[in-house]
């Protein structure tokens, strides 16, 4: 199962996420035995899927910064076009 998250907000974004059979030994077992079709369980074959889950959400968080960094950019050259408009507009109108 795969999800995908998109978020359609500013505000700070939670994730809770619960599955109560991985938490246990049988539930670890199944899980790699059914599922994944292995015969062992082992650490071997969660440190793949624990990286790939670390990657995926350090990923997600520096593409939340990297648009909230464009938005405060975007808002400050917005600012000094507005204050150079004004200093040219100024400059103009004083008597030399």
């Amino acid at each position: 199962m795969q999800a995908a998250l998109i978020p359609v907000t500013s505000a700070p974004l939670y994730l809770n996420v619960d599955v109560p059979t991985l938490q246990r030994v049988p539930g670890v077992l199944s899980f790699f035995r059914d599922h994944r079709g292995q015969p062992i369980a082992s650490s071997a074959l969660m440190a793949p899927i624990s990286a790939a889950f670390v990657a995926a959400i350090k990923g997600f968080r520096l593409h939340r910064e990297w648009i909230a960094n464009r938005r405060r950019a975007e808002q400050l050259l917005a600012k000094l076009e507005q204050l150079s408009t004004e200093a040219a507009a100024l400059m103009l109108t004083e008597p030399a």
